[in-house]
């Protein structure tokens, strides 16, 4: 069962299509830290540990892989799920094949958005669940939170 509540850390260098993501993610009643650097996630991996990841593929420190690969620690995994501007066929497969949750770009659909939340934290309490890609499900009636700017 997935608790009531969901943390989410979003590591980004740029504004959007972040700042999208998480207008989306906050209307959902998902709890928001951003971050901007892979350095400054790896404390919050370490100290707070979320209950999912939202990351830009690239950072200045960093990229997608090195918060996958910090995501997998010591302590309970977290699910990461890397966020593109736009869709990236190569780039959603090399995510999941490298550990990723999932892959999602804008506009933020939020039933979709909703079920990968709520499929990452579920995984990430019960590890063994079979492997998903929610947020490319297509699904009727969605809202779309779009770009701006």
């Amino acid at each position: 069962m997935v608790r009531d509540s969901v943390f989410a850390l979003l590591i980004h260098a740029d504004q959007e299509p972040m700042a999208s993501l998480k207008r989306a993610l906050e209307y959902l009643s998902v709890s928001v830290y951003p971050v901007s650097k892979c350095s400054d996630a790896e404390s919050v991996l370490f100290l707070v540990q979320p209950d999912i990841v939202f990351t830009d593929a690239s950072l200045p420190d960093g990229g997608w892989v090195d918060i996958v690969k910090r995501s997998k620690g010591p302590k309970a995994p977290v699910n990461v799920i890397v966020v593109g501007t736009a869709a990236d066929t190569k780039l959603h497969a090399s995510v999941i094949e490298q550990g990723g949750f999932d892959f999602i770009a804008p506009p933020f659909e939020l039933a979709p958005l909703a079920l990968a939340v709520r499929m990452a934290a579920q995984r990430a309490e019960k590890p063994g669940l079979p492997e998903a890609t929610p947020a490319s499900l297509p699904l009727d009636d969605c809202v779309a939170v779009g770009v701006t700017g």
